[in-house]
């Protein structure tokens, strides 16, 4: 499925204001009047208040008419939208450009209407004055529901997700999720990073058998509580809640991401909060001086698979596993079940 936010065109208060004006004041000094002097005054003044008016309200209903349809976005795009904006706040902003884009058109003609019976030069520039200051004015007044509206450009970079079984791999900054989508999906042109701040999600695909996995990269996440996360971590956090069928948590054996109790700690809230069927790896065997593969299974009572993205070492064995799990009908079936969802809708 495409990206429902890709498309969606967001607005700077002040800069529209600022390039309204100049293009207004552009477009009077060039345009040619005729008639007194007044006439003329009536004319250019006429001309800077159809394009400040014009360019203010079709920029704020265009702003408008970009989001996509909330009600209908899938669950992933859905919980990515969240870490940013709810849904009612979203949907009443929208509701708010489209009554501000109605107001200044109303103003401006209101202007014009009182332009036309203007009997002296310094009247007709007093009334555009007027306008101009009461457009601004508006904008500024309601300058929250632009700035708000502004969060979302993270999600135009969002990657185009699919209906199928998803694998998201997790772990700490720097642990090697990476490099373990690129080696499970073997195919870096289909692989693109979607940047939010520094890092955001990645997206590959992995044949499973018979079974096609996708593979999504989260952003690194580090061992703290839920609320003290800030949003690239609850970007991860939204994508496992929303798309996970299965989670493979990476360990850094060499702990260069951090010290094992604290990646065990992590390792630890991802398998209570999300409760996802979860495989553990041990990243970096090929690293001298990291620890041992026993201390980080004791630490976490679990079988981990030892592994190295640089050299492939247990790669293989890895990928046999996702190939069994693929095979759950928990996993395989959930993608069916959505198409079924999807055609009793339609």
């Amino acid at each position: 499925m495409k990206n429902p936010f890709k498309r969606i065109f967001l607005i700077d208060a002040e800069q529209l204001i600022e390039s309204a004006l100049a293009d207004a004041s552009k477009k009077a000094e060039l345009a040619s009047v005729c008639g007194s002097m007044v006439e003329k005054a009536k004319q250019k003044e006429g001309i800077r208040t159809k394009t400040l008016g014009s360019i203010l309200s079709e920029q704020i209903r265009k702003e408008a008419g970009s989001f996509p349809d909330v009600a209908g976005l899938p669950e992933i795009y859905k919980e990515l939208m969240e870490v940013y904006m709810k849904r009612g706040n979203l949907e009443k902003n929208i509701s708010q450009l489209k009554w501000m884009a109605k107001k200044i058109k109303q103003v401006q003609i209101d202007c014009l209407r009182e332009l036309k019976h203007a009997r002296h030069t310094q009247d007709a520039r007093k009334l555009r004055k007027e306008f101009y200051g009461r457009a601004a004015s508006f904008l500024r007044r309601n300058k929250k529901i632009f700035s708000d509206s502004f969060e979302l450009r993270y999600l135009k970079r969002l990657p185009d997700l699919q209906e199928l079984p998803t694998l998201v791999i997790a772990g700490m900054p720097n642990a090697g999720k990476t490099s373990l989508l690129f080696r499970l999906t073997g195919s870096k042109p289909e692989i693109e990073p979607y940047a939010f701040t520094t890092r955001g999600l990645m997206a590959g695909y992995f044949e499973a058998g018979f079974a096609r996995l996708q593979v999504i990269d989260t952003p690194g996440l580090l061992d703290r509580p839920l609320e003290k996360r800030n949003k690239i971590e609850k970007q991860a956090v939204a994508s496992m809640k929303a798309i996970a069928d299965l989670v493979v948590y990476v360990f850094d054996l060499s702990e260069i991401a951090g010290p094992l109790e604290k990646q065990a700690n992590l390792f630890a809230q991802i398998k209570k909060e999300f409760k996802k069927p979860t495989i553990a790896v041990a990243n970096k065997t090929d690293i001298l001086g990291g620890k041992e593969l026993g201390e980080l299974e004791r630490l976490t009572g679990e079988k981990i698979i030892p592994l190295s993205c640089e050299t492939g070492e247990g790669m293989e064995l890895l990928k046999k596993i996702l190939e069994e799990k693929a095979k759950d009908e928990k996993i395989s079936g959930k993608y069916f079940r959505r198409l079924e969802r999807r055609d009793e809708k339609g």
